[in-house]
């Protein structure tokens, strides 16, 4: 009977060390593969967050500038509620703010109203410039937090109801500060603090301030 040759032998399948090794080392590349997606992944939606901080920000302080600069009377409160009860604004009652603050965690809110340059009739033939508003109001929901709002008048004395001006489920507020100089063409400063996004792998925290006064007539 003829024995099998050496090189018979060696076609035999791998042993099981040398699929133990293959099977380690295949993990480890994929291991090492998954943690860098990640990481591109959360890297993305970082970035998407930070966009879209600044494009709904930036936006909203904008129009908002633009509001105020053709606008007048500007009239300052920290009182949250009041603002509602505005109906008609005058030079009798426009009111400066020497600084504001609204810290996370804090109750109290704020806000401004001016005279548009939008008119509406008031009934007798005549016309009226209607108020706009914007205040920061406690979020009931997110504690620590602020809701930025806004309202308009739809016609002469109506009242204002305010709406959100951005959304609160994908950027926080948690700082304010406003502040109103009352002289003949006021000025008037905001600034934001905040951050964008719900995950602390892609949260972003971001600063936006912004200055108006009223063009001169």
């Amino acid at each position: 009977m003829m024995k099998p040759s050496p090189a018979t032998k060696d076609r035999g399948g791998f042993t099981l060390i040398e699929i133990m090794v293959a099977l380690m080392i295949f993990s480890i590349v994929v291991v090492v593969a998954l943690a860098a997606l990640v990481k591109i992944i959360d890297a993305n939606k970082k970035s998407q967050t930070i966009q879209n901080a600044v494009v709904n920000m930036s936006f909203t302080m904008e129009s908002m500038t633009r509001e105020l600069r053709t606008g007048s009377m500007y009239y300052c409160t920290n009182s949250t509620g009041t603002l509602e009860a505005l109906t008609s604004l005058s030079a009798q009652n426009v009111t400066a703010c020497n600084g504001i603050s609204g810290t996370s965690g804090g109750t109290n809110g704020a806000g401004f109203a001016f005279l548009s340059n939008s008119t509406a009739s008031n009934g007798s033939g005549g016309t009226c410039r209607l108020i706009k508003a914007y205040e920061f109001v406690p979020d009931a929901g997110v504690s620590g937090t602020f809701i930025f709002k806004k309202a308009s008048q739809t016609s002469c004395g109506g009242a204002l109801t305010f709406t959100p001006v951005i959304d609160t489920a994908a950027l926080s507020l948690t700082n304010f500060y406003l502040a109103v100089s009352n002289v003949q063409y006021p000025l008037l400063f905001i600034k934001l603090d905040g951050s964008s996004g719900n995950k602390d792998s892609i949260k972003t925290n971001f600063t936006i301030q912004t200055a108006a006064s009223p063009r001169l007539p």
